[in-house]
């Protein structure tokens, strides 16, 4: 054999059989070029195959012997062909078939990445829940909901009262009249919390049970003779209708509370409790009493000029001067709205509600004097509690002074954080603000709140939401609580899944850091949300987040 080195052909030689006739030799050539090999014969004919590779023309020399053999013909071998080009194919999709397994092997990364980072922002969001809690604890001592407060809500509005301890009107009191606890977050506006007036809760007196044992809906018929009747048993009876928009027929006549309260003053125009209680229920600018307007302020101020001491007169003129600037003259001294506040427990050191008031008054570190005694708003709270049990807001409140891992004795019982939002809820089991609270208080997936009620964390996320569907804080915690992105959750009889109440929350407020960081949570890979008529992706979501810091 003999190969040429300056190209990559190659001769092969096949044993031959020897014949005495003339030695015959095939040449194999390709298709692109010819190839001629000569050889001299020996004594015996010899049969040699050449196979070459190249595809330009060459010329193979093999040593001569005796004699030259004429140029070879080569014929291409199919079966080789095809076994080149099946062996092509076989290693094509080995090949595929291996980059389709690292792509795969590359997503599974990458989707347990994404879950880790879920996991993470969601542990990350709860941390920072619990450092935006206590960084902030003091801005719950204002009226207007603070600006960073993420998932405790808002705090609680001041509170008006009025006077309902003369014998014959009904002593239990229940909240109306007031606005909603709207929470908001930090970058957002402010929703100003609306003032909150405690009126009596309808209920039968000695004098007229006729009034009603069921709250009315529209309109209540009573059968009672008004004639004769005394200033104390109209203002008795304006009391007693369920809401400043209840209406009672009686003696002819349909009336509302602010009518009641308008004929005890026709009858005695010197009755502190009627002034102060037609303060809190004018519909209008004003109401008229004997040919002549008057104001909630100025109705306040008749009732304490006609009763210094009057604590709930003192309690309500204080909300009057919300400015910071307001000062008000009463008897030759000039009162602002935290010394009127003061006045008002001075007058009765168990009103409950001024000392919740006061409290909110208190910025954070500083203290105040009444009756000699040094007091800070954590003490005022709690005196809230002590004095006025049945007042949410003042369980709510003082929980929200309380570290985690702290207790505060009221009464003489003994308080966790968590046991303070417990009693919050059950005073009031519809205050939304007290169920966000707690749900986001829980390290455990069921809490006892109380007669073995046992709830689960979802359960205390979708009672806030149900009682203020409009509440940032409620909807956020409960698309956080949903560990699943595909688990629903049925509010109002319609579910909704995890990424359904973050972009309800955010069409609330668009500018809520802490719902698109959740959102952002929520995405995997390219997927997208759309909130306000606008796709977002998961890094277009974290970045509006930051955003909104």
């Amino acid at each position: 054999m003999n190969t040429n080195g300056s190209n990559d052909e190659f001769v092969m030689v096949e044993e031959a059989t020897t014949t005495d006739a003339a030695t015959t030799t095939t040449t194999s050539t390709t298709a692109h070029a010819a190839t001629t090999t000569t050889a001299t014969p020996t004594a015996h004919a010899t049969t040699a195959t050449v196979m070459p590779t190249s595809t330009t023309a060459q010329t193979n020399t093999v040593s001569p012997t005796t004699s030259s053999v004429p140029p070879l013909t080569a014929t291409p071998c199919p079966i080789t062909q095809e076994l080149r080009t099946l062996t092509q194919l076989v290693q094509s999709v080995l090949e595929a078939q291996g980059r389709q397994e690292e792509l795969h092997k590359q997503q599974l990364s990458r989707l347990d990445a994404v879950v880790e980072r879920q996991i993470a922002l969601e542990g990350r969001f709860t941390a920072l829940q619990k450092e935006v809690q206590d960084q902030h604890m003091s801005m719950s001592k204002t009226a207007t909901p603070a600006h960073n407060e993420v998932v405790m809500g808002t705090v609680s509005s001041h509170h008006q009262l009025p006077y309902h301890n003369d014998p014959v009107p009904p002593t239990t009191t229940a909240t109306t009249g007031g606005g909603t606890d709207n929470d908001t977050a930090a970058g957002t506006n402010n929703t100003t919390t609306a003032t909150t007036a405690v009126t009596p809760t309808r209920r039968n007196t000695n004098w007229g049970a006729d009034v009603g044992d069921t709250t009315p809906t529209a309109e209540t018929v009573s059968t009672a003779d008004t004639t004769g009747w005394s200033s104390n048993q109209w203002c008795a009876l304006g009391s007693s209708l369920a809401s400043d928009t209840a209406l009672i027929r009686i003696g002819g006549e349909t009336l509302c509370r602010e009518d009641c309260y308008i004929r005890a003053l026709r009858i005695d125009n010197t009755y502190a409790l009627a002034w102060s209680n037609l303060g809190l229920c004018i519909k209008g600018a004003n109401a008229t009493v004997g040919g002549r307007r008057y104001t909630k302020q100025q109705c306040y101020q008749k009732a304490l000029e006609l009763n210094p001491n009057f604590a709930y007169g003192w309690n309500n003129l204080a909300l009057m001067l919300a400015d910071p600037n307001s000062t008000i003259i009463m008897n030759g001294v000039t009162y602002n709205q935290l010394s009127c506040y003061i006045k008002s427990i001075e007058c009765d050191p168990t009103l409950g509600y001024s000392w919740n008031n006061i409290a909110m008054k208190l910025a954070p570190g500083e203290t105040i004097t009444i009756a000699d005694e040094v007091l800070t708003s954590f003490d005022c709270y709690r005196r809230a509690a002590e004095t006025a049990p049945n007042l949410p807001h003042g369980w709510l409140n003082l929980a929200r002074g309380l570290s985690t891992g702290q207790t505060v004795l009221v009464s003489g019982s003994e308080y966790s954080r968590l046991d303070l939002f417990i009693m919050a809820v059950n005073v009031d089991p519809t205050y939304a603000v007290a169920w966000s609270n707690l749900a986001a208080e829980l390290t455990s997936p069921t809490i006892d709140i109380g007669g073995g009620n046992i709830m689960t964390k979802i359960e205390v996320n979708t009672r806030a939401a149900e009682l203020d569907f409009n509440s940032l804080s409620s909807l956020t915690n409960l698309a956080i609580a949903m560990l699943q992105p595909n688990s629903k959750v049925t509010i109002g009889g319609q579910a909704y899944s995890k990424k359904e109440l973050l972009v309800r929350a955010l069409g609330i407020d668009a500018n809520y850091s802490y719902a698109w960081n959740a959102l952002a949570a929520c995405l995997i890979g390219h997927e997208t949300v759309t909130v306000g008529g606008k796709a977002y992706n998961r890094a277009q979501c974290s970045a509006r987040a930051t955003q909104c810091l």
